[in-house]
């Protein structure tokens, strides 16, 4: 004879609602603390969010300035073409582990 599931009792289900509420209201602080502590953090007018704000800037920019030299995209262009070469080579697209997104990876769009 088939079981029937367990039903939870009007007070369990107000108990489990409670402490759902209760948890909820916690992420919500939690949440409203970190936002004011990154408002306070990179805020240019109060403390140092003027002075993180440039270091990111800096830190920033000289990657970026190097990656648009020409060498850095004909390096870029290099490796590309020997990934299509190496992907084509081996094996039909269609079972090339390259051509694939990995079994955890979404894929991209």
């Amino acid at each position: 004879m088939a079981t029937i599931p367990w039903l939870p009792r009007r007070d369990d289900m107000r108990r489990m609602a409670r402490n759902t509420t209760d948890i909820t209201g916690q992420l919500l602080d939690t949440a409203g603390e970190i936002t004011r502590i990154a408002l306070n953090t990179f805020d240019p007018r109060n403390g140092p969010g003027g002075e993180v704000l440039r270091a990111l800037c800096e830190t920033t920019a000289e990657p970026a300035a190097a990656s648009a030299s020409p060498q850095a995209q004909e390096a870029f262009c290099r490796i590309v073409e020997t990934l299509m070469r190496l992907g084509t080579s081996g094996a039909p697209p269609a079972v090339h582990p390259v051509s694939r997104p990995g079994p955890h990876r979404p894929p991209c769009g």
